[in-house]
């Protein structure tokens, strides 16, 4: 399976994820996958957050979103993502299906939305493929 998401950040505040093109001291220089243009994202004025860095809480420990992602592709065939604005129920069903352990007092609805909405987008962007 082909799962990258090294260069790929959430940028608060603006829709979507980017990928890094060049860091900089002050911030990084980023390009949208969806239009392809390249911009500044200043560090003063946005948090950008790695999506590599970035864990899902578990009743023991913590995974790593790069996992959470390769199980969702593991199993899009039998069992593939709810659609983002499903009912509360069906998404948290979905989820601990994906992260059994997963800890549901520290992971939100919101949380889950956004995990799905990102592999959405980077399975469409080609950041994440099936199996090889």
């Amino acid at each position: 399976m082909n799962l990258d998401i090294s260069k790929i950040v959430y940028v608060s505040e603006l829709p979507g994820l980017y990928e890094i093109i060049t860091p900089r001291v002050d911030g990084v220089i980023v390009r949208d996958p969806t239009s392809g243009k390249k911009r500044f994202i200043s560090m003063r004025r946005y948090n950008i957050v790695p999506l590599h860095s970035i864990s899902i809480f578990t009743s023991r420990d913590a995974v790593e979103l790069k996992s959470v992602f390769r199980r969702m592709t593991e199993q899009y065939e039998d069992n593939p993502p709810p659609a983002v604005d499903a009912d509360e129920e069906t998404l948290r069903s979905y989820f601990e299906e994906i992260v059994p352990d997963y800890d549901p007092h520290r992971v939100s609805v919101g949380d889950i939305r956004k995990v799905i909405r990102w592999y959405h987008f980077l399975k469409e962007h080609g950041y994440i493929a099936g199996e090889e």
